[in-house]
Order: structure tokens, then sequence, then C-alpha cells
């Protein structure tokens, strides 16, 4: 066992407030380097899950992240409630004329392209946090590696 004194209480004390500063050194660091970003859309589809294959409320969007040595395509799973601004809406996939159709207030979409334009007309971006400095998003020039989606 160490013995406890005055000496082990000081150097006790030291590493802790060293360690207390090098986390808030790196938290700052992190803090200043995040920017969030509106990210264009390229491409929506239904996403239909194994448990319903027929209906459902969520899409999958891409979006395009420009890499230092090139271009990644990310994609990810969003609730309609993003683009319409509420529960409204759902999808469901009718077996009689093999298409997705998208159910809102009032009117019927039918097909993946007619679904796809009528969501980027509500909403054409979606709002990514980046840590500045290892990613552009797209071809917009501002940098971040992409860490959380806000919808």
């Amino acid at each position: 066992m160490i013995p406890f004194n005055e000496y082990t209480l000081v150097a006790g004390l030291f590493v802790f407030l060293v360690a207390v500063f090098l986390t808030s050194y790196a938290f700052v660091r992190v803090v200043k380097r995040t920017k969030y970003v509106n990210v264009p859309l390229e491409k929506i589809q239904p996403y239909f899950s194994y448990g319903s294959p027929m209906k459902t409320g969520y899409v999958e969007c891409c979006f395009q992240v420009g890499v230092k040595r090139g271009k990644s395509y990310l994609s990810e799973i969003i609730p309609l409630a993003y683009f319409m601004g509420s529960d409204e809406g759902f999808i469901i996939f009718d077996v009689s004329i093999d298409f997705p159709v998208l159910y809102t207030t009032g009117e019927k979409i039918v097909g993946e392209e007619a679904i796809e334009h009528f969501l980027l007309q509500k909403k054409s971006a979606l709002t990514v946090k980046f840590v500045s400095g290892e990613y552009t998003p797209g071809e917009h020039g501002q940098g971040g590696i992409p860490t959380e989606r806000f919808f």
C-alpha cells in the first residue's frame, strides 16, 4: 500500500488537474471545428422494411459528401414527417400496378419518381453536423466529417 502524505496528495491533485485541462482543451477544439451544413439530397426512394414490406412511413435519402481524394455517397433512412411537417403521409406498395403510392391528406402520388419529385419540392436538403477539416459536403467547399443528421 502506498503511504499517504502531503506529497502523494499534491501529486494526485496535479495529475487530476492535468487530465481536466487536456480533456477540456480537446473538447474546445472539437466544438470550434463543428459546423452544421445543409447537404443537397440527390435521390429519395421509399424504404420498405422486412417487417412490413407493403407499407412504410420512411424514405431512404442519398446525398454526396466530397472526400479529400474523391466523393462518397451516403444514405440515411428518414421519416416522411421530415418532409411533410407531420405524420400525415404513408407509402403503400400497390401490387396491382407494381408501384409505390404515397398517400397524404387529399393527395395520391403514384411511382417512385413522382414521390421523389414531390418530396424534393418540400425539402431539398438535409442538415448534417460536420467536424471541419476532413470532408466537404458535395461541392460546396465547407469541410467536415459527418457525425449526425438532424431531421
